[in-house]
């Protein structure tokens, strides 16, 4: 009787001693952890996607090229800048042609002759571009002063290197070439010259 009374203490005391350890802390089993994707568990993820816990749309996984997107802005302000000048440009009688047909080449009268004329002619497109509407202001909110105007030849060769700031001040002088310039368009243009410099 005393060895059966032995044994059972024994036996209690190891059954205890297991239940105390499985309800221990850091020591749940796995039956007692949410599984994955079960929405009635704290934290569980949700369906799909198993392995990562989270799930990708096919559109968060399409990747966005930023340049692509400058290139599209930069593409239509040349659009919208060859247009808004155009309507200057078509609105002055002339002989010359000063119509800005390709970005690349520019219609600086240099190629109309660079004569006398074909200076004091370019002028008044000027004057009338940055007179017309808010073209002027279009120009500076796009930064568009310091840009590059230039002159690209099949060869693809750049025979022209200037920009709206440095044609402005350009047609404001009265040497030269720029000497056939009537003196009301050249004063017109060193006025919007002026305005440029104040904007840098």
């Amino acid at each position: 009787m005393e060895h059966r009374n032995i044994l059972c203490a024994w036996f209690t005391i190891g059954w205890l001693a297991v239940s105390v350890a499985a309800c221990a802390p850091g020591k749940l089993t796995p039956s007692a952890l949410p599984e994955e994707g079960d929405p009635g568990g704290d934290g569980g993820a949700p369906p799909g996607d198993g392995a990562k816990g989270h799930v990708v749309s096919d559109e968060a996984s399409i990747p966005v090229d930023p340049r692509s997107a400058s290139s599209g802005d930069l593409a239509q302000f040349e659009q919208e800048l060859m247009a808004r000048w155009n309507a200057a440009a078509d609105g002055i009688p002339s002989s010359f042609h000063f119509h800005w047909s390709s970005f690349n080449q520019f219609p600086h009268p240099t190629y109309q002759g660079g004569s006398f004329a074909a200076y004091a002619s370019f002028a008044e497109v000027l004057r009338a571009f940055f007179e017309r509407g808010d073209d002027f202001d279009f120009l500076a909110s796009h930064d568009g002063f310091a840009m590059p105007l230039v002159y690209i030849f099949e060869s693809g060769q750049n025979g022209l290197n200037t920009s709206f700031d440095k044609l402005a001040h350009d047609f404001s002088s009265d040497e030269g070439v720029y000497g056939g310039i009537a003196a009301s368009t050249r004063d017109a243009i060193r006025g919007f010259a002026a305005l440029i410099d104040q904007s840098k």
